[in-house]
């Protein structure tokens, strides 16, 4: 015999368990469910496999970049200390550092700067030179000497004709020699004066001056000599408290005369007794 509860009076009886209206934990009258309690005691969950391989990645890449940067670093040190080799070898003397920029030519070619061109036309001896300073008669139109110096000499004198031209502003040659290959260098001849050479002309742009200079030398100078030429510098009174200090960067055409052992006996021996230089008084 089966006895039911006795349920009060007012109060719901409860329904059974797996009827439609059981009761649930999360049903109406169930308790509030309260904040989630965690056990400071039970291990850390482990990684998953994604964040492992992440981790992995991540320092994987760390270590290349820090690679490729100690390889570069490595390879600028190496440039750094080869340059710095080539530079402490390559330490220009004075001669060097006072030398000019230089523009060579043979006989007959053209030897070109930034502010002019020369030629070397042609190359002539003499054993004496003769001056003559001239004028035009007014009242016959012809041309009279009147003053005239003749020059000897117990070498040669070299007489070099030469055409030359500028790009933009007027130029004077006045510095002119004659350079050997053991560097041995001689000033064109102070005793013509410069009105009768190429180094009291003004050289023009647009067309071809042409004028001598003249070299006084020794027989023993000529073979492989080249006639140098250049502008006077421009500096002023630095010159003048530091010779040649700034002269570097002048612009200089060497002409080569073109003369062998052999050619130059020849040319010795076929050398003028007199030859004649003329300018206007």
């Amino acid at each position: 015999m089966t006895h039911s509860p006795t349920v009060p009076p007012g109060a719901q009886e409860p329904a059974a368990h797996g009827a439609s209206g059981a009761w649930r934990p999360d049903g109406p009258g169930a308790p509030a469910a309260g904040p989630e309690v965690l056990d400071r005691h039970s291990p850390e969950p482990a990684p998953g496999p994604d964040a492992t391989g992440a981790g992995d990645a991540s320092r994987t890449g760390g270590s290349g970049r820090r690679m490729l940067r100690a390889i570069g670093n490595a390879i600028m040190a190496l440039a750094i200390l080869a340059l710095a080799t080539y530079l402490d070898t390559e330490v220009l003397n004075q001669d060097e550092l006072d030398a000019h920029l230089t523009s060579h030519a043979r006989l007959g070619e053209v030897a070109a700067t930034g502010r002019f061109s020369a030629r070397l036309d042609r190359v002539e001896f003499a054993r004496s030179i003769e001056m003559r300073t001239t004028r035009v008669n007014a009242a016959t139109g012809q041309e009279e000497v009147t003053r005239s110096t003749r020059l000897g000499t117990e070498h040669i004198f070299v007489i070099a004709s030469v055409s030359a031209t500028a790009p933009k502003e007027p130029i004077q040659l006045t510095v002119a020699g004659l350079e050997t290959p053991e560097e041995v260098f001689y000033a064109q001849t102070d005793r013509v004066d410069k009105r009768f050479t190429m180094a009291g002309v003004y050289v023009q742009p647009g067309w071809w001056a042409k004028g001598v200079f003249v070299f006084e030398v020794p027989v023993k100078a000529l073979a492989g000599a080249r006639a140098t030429l250049s502008a006077q510098s421009t500096n002023g009174i630095y010159d003048t408290i530091y010779p040649q200090r700034y002269d570097q960067l002048l612009p200089e055409v060497a002409l080569d005369l073109g003369l062998e052992e052999a050619e130059v006996k020849s040319a010795v021996a076929g050398a003028k007794n007199v030859y004649e230089l003329k300018a206007p008084e």
